[in-house]
């Protein structure tokens, strides 16, 4: 299980999307923004087949080095309909430092027009930071790789 691609809100130069998903924490996608509602910044990443659960783990990297970080997930199949959304919640982040965030679809029976309850794209949308909004890396890993090291 992989990243394949990804979009973002905006990009830095120097500091493209690409970096976010490159295997290297050394390297840093940077919005160059701060986020705060309506201009909240995000990053979008599409995987290389869609899964029923998805555990995220991303690196941020911080100026102040500390702070809380409200981040809201949605998931969508690969026809783009949404099937998740995991409500804007609190993360305490340090720069480089692993967080993870295991997510999940609705109920399936919660809309029966929609047959395809795999995730296959991901939007991390940043509701408020005390910094710049960039990733050093986001990857996926499925549940039974869960024990491995990043």
């Amino acid at each position: 299980m992989k990243i394949i691609a990804c979009e973002v809100s905006k990009e830095i130069e120097g500091c493209p999307k690409e970096n976010a998903i490159d295997g290297d924490i050394t390297t840093i996608w940077s919005s160059g923004a701060a986020s705060t509602p309506p201009d909240c910044q995000w990053i979008e990443v599409i995987l290389d087949h869609p899964m029923e659960k998805v555990t995220l783990y991303w690196m941020p990297e911080m100026l102040p080095s500390t702070g809380d970080v409200k981040v809201e997930f949605k998931l969508y199949n690969k026809g783009s309909e949404e099937i998740g959304l995991n409500t804007p919640a609190p993360y305490h982040c340090a720069t480089k430092v692993w967080v993870y965030s295991t997510l999940h679809t609705y109920d399936p029976k919660s809309n029966p027009d929609i047959t395809d309850w795999k995730v296959k794209r991901v939007r991390m949308t940043f509701i408020s930071s005390p910094s710049w909004i960039a990733l050093r890396e986001i990857t996926v890993q499925e549940p039974s790789d869960l024990h491995k090291t990043l």
